[in-house]
């Protein structure tokens, strides 16, 4: 080393999009002892190197007091790239890689001092145990460097594209080498909308190309690849009349990326969520081990990576049991403005054991919105009463609840009477019901959801949302402020989801899911999903008003957030809990609030599966829960 102080800095663009620096400081305080000092963060180490006699040099390395553990496993990481640093250095040597880029230029200025170069300061060679395809630039990096929601971009060092479950393992281990972060997700459009499936500055694990499936157990279960998508499982099931317990409501998302958050379906109200449904799973520890895992076998790491946000884990093959699917469905479309009626009647839809299938939308009372949802002619062809209540609706600038019910239809026809007799006592508008007899099973239930519609209308446009599960009790409350508010901005546009849930451990089926928490003391609760699309005011503007339109785009996108964040607030005073695949988990950081999302026994089950399974603290840097 060189007796003089000597400073460097890295600027990195963060998830904000903003440049962020780094400093370093590297300085020798005497022959023998060395600092690395990071000023802002105020952390020091120090390396105390001593000579003996053996010919091996021992370095003690000072640390200063740290609490928190993932700033602890990050500690670790540093400490063995400064010791490679200090090795290559001291022996001078040109051909070993420090795998940090920060650090691979410091070892280069002072091999230099020597007269000596680095001969590869990337390290081109660290990937030689992952056989499959490494990307660092293109079009594949561009996409993948957005979430979902397209609000949040953080651009991966590297996309990896594994051929098996081996390159899985080689992959995080890369990732230990290089002491950078890892995320997985399957495929271009990940099941996260605040960048909990970005590795900003690290690897980004494509898991589309690990897409097989196999039936098993004499075609009661199916095994497959974490990226396989659920419409490919779905039509490979449905061919031989079978499908998935829980099907969620958009089909172009991977297997591994449902099961990661939970999954929630329109079945749910009677089945669970689909990580409930996981017969066994392998699963890449951040140690690159790969691991079995039921609820007999690893039952620890089998908790926490369902539902688990990626944190303990990569999903590797997953194998779930399959149900005999209807050919046919049955559906029934209602219309509510009176939210305590709209909330009542969907509590007893959810209990009368016929309904299979629940969902319901916010939309704007609006003679054009109803006809898109029912037709125009048979919109045309109600009462007039119903047709006078939506006119005078439109009118008052009134929202609408579009209750959907399904139900199977098996060849005996008696739940269709059933389910007439039960509806004709219910408080929807007018008493007006919309029948649907003999559809297609497999046409419905891959149609495409509201916000996906809305992109295929206006084009790919950022939509950040809010994901809760609230106790029916509350429910009304939170919809009632939604309904209330001036910020909520376009009725059209931002759509809301809703649906009844039951966790599967209150239905007794299936495993319980850990990871997925509901709210206290409830038999029932409601999933809302609060869904904005920042759609700019015309398509093409002209030149002179570009400005203009992105100072309106921006605007709109903070007048979402903005009260989705007083939502958030609200159901959390409520006792709502999260669903962690929104926009506002990105904002939502540090041990004491994800502590209270999951309470104190679950909170110390995941961070034992932490220290165990992730003890570098690798894994989905996006959910900021160690921060």
């Amino acid at each position: 080393f060189s007796q003089e102080r000597k400073s460097w800095v890295e600027t990195r663009m963060g998830g904000n999009g903003r440049p962020c620096e780094y400093n370093l400081r590297v300085f020798v305080e005497e022959d023998s002892l060395v600092t690395f000092l990071w000023p802002e963060r105020k952390v020091e180490v120090k390396f105390q190197c001593l000579e003996l006699a053996s010919g091996y040099t021992l370095v003690a390395v000072t640390l200063p007091p740290i609490s928190l553990e993932f700033r602890l496993a990050q500690m670790k990481r540093i400490i063995s790239l400064e010791l490679d640093l200090l090795k290559a250095i001291i022996e001078g040597n040109t051909d070993s890689v420090i795998s940090h880029r920060l650090h691979q230029h410091i070892q280069a200025y002072h091999l230099s001092i020597c007269g000596k170069e680095v001969r590869n300061i990337f390290p081109e060679n660290v990937g030689d145990a992952f056989n499959g395809e490494i990307v660092r630039w293109g079009r594949l990096v561009d996409l993948m460097s957005s979430d979902f929601a397209l609000t949040i971009k953080s651009r991966p060092q590297a996309i990896l594209r594994p051929r098996s479950i081996g390159d899985v393992s080689a992959a995080v281990r890369m990732a230990v080498d290089l002491n950078i972060p890892l995320a997985a997700r399957g495929s271009q459009v990940s099941h996260s909308a605040g960048g909990q499936a970005q590795a900003d500055d690290g690897l980004l694990l494509d898991m589309s190309t690990l897409s097989s499936i196999e039936f098993v157990d004499d075609f009661q279960a199916v095994k497959v690849g974490p990226g396989a998508f659920w419409d490919e499982v779905i039509r490979c099931t449905l061919a031989r009349g079978l499908m998935p317990p829980v099907i969620n409501d958009y089909q172009y998302l991977s297997v591994g990326g449902t099961i990661s958050m939970g999954g929630i379906g329109f079945m749910t109200h009677q089945d669970g969520v689909q990580a409930g449904h996981v017969k066994e799973m392998q699963v890449v520890t951040g140690l690159g081990h790969v691991v079995t895992c039921t609820d007999e076998e690893n039952t620890d790491l089998f908790d926490c990576v369902r539902g688990g946000l990626g944190q303990c884990g990569v999903i590797g093959q997953v194998t779930i049991p399959l149900v005999v699917a209807p050919k046919k469905i049955a559906t029934f479309k209602l219309f509510y403005m009176d939210v305590s009626a709209f909330v009542d009647d969907v509590q007893v839809y959810t209990n009368s054991g016929i309904v299979d299938m629940i969902h319901a939308f916010l939309k704007p009372c609006t003679h054009s919105s109803l006809a898109k949802i029912v037709g125009d002619e048979r919109f045309s062809s109600s009462s007039t009463q119903f047709q006078s209540t939506i006119k005078s609706g439109q009118e008052a600038g009134k929202l609408i609840f579009f209750l959907e019910l399904g139900c199977y239809i098996w060849g005996d026809g008696n739940t269709i009477g059933d389910m007439k007799d039960l509806l004709s006592s219910r408080g929807c508008i007018n008493g007006e019901i919309f029948f649907d007899e003999n559809i297609d099973f497999r046409s419905y239930i891959t149609k495409d959801p509201p916000v996906v519609e809305t992109n295929k209308t206006h084009g790919k446009v950022p939509h950040p949302s809010f994901a809760t599960i609230i106790n029916k009790e509350h429910v009304v409350e939170l919809l009632d402020y939604h309904i209330k508010s001036l910020n909520r901005g376009d009725d059209g546009l931002n759509e809301i989801l809703i649906m009844p849930v039951k966790s599967n451990s209150t239905l007794g089926k299936g495993h319980s899911v850990p990871m997925l928490p509901f709210p206290d003391h409830s038999s029932m609760s409601f999933f809302l999903l609060f869904l904005g699309s920042v759609v700019s005011r015309s398509e093409r503007p002209p030149p002179e008003s570009i400005i203009d339109d992105i100072h309106s785009h921006y605007s709109t996108m903070d007048s979402i957030r903005a009260h989705h964040r007083q939502l958030y607030r609200l159901s959390n005073a409520l006792g709502g809990k999260r669903y962690s695949y929104d926009t506002i988990t990105s904002e939502v950081c540090g041990q004491k609030e994800w502590k209270e999302h999951y309470g104190d026994e679950t909170w110390e089950q995941l961070r034992a599966a932490k220290r165990r399974y992730d003890p570098y603290h690798i894994f989905c840097p996006g959910v900021k829960m160690w921060d």
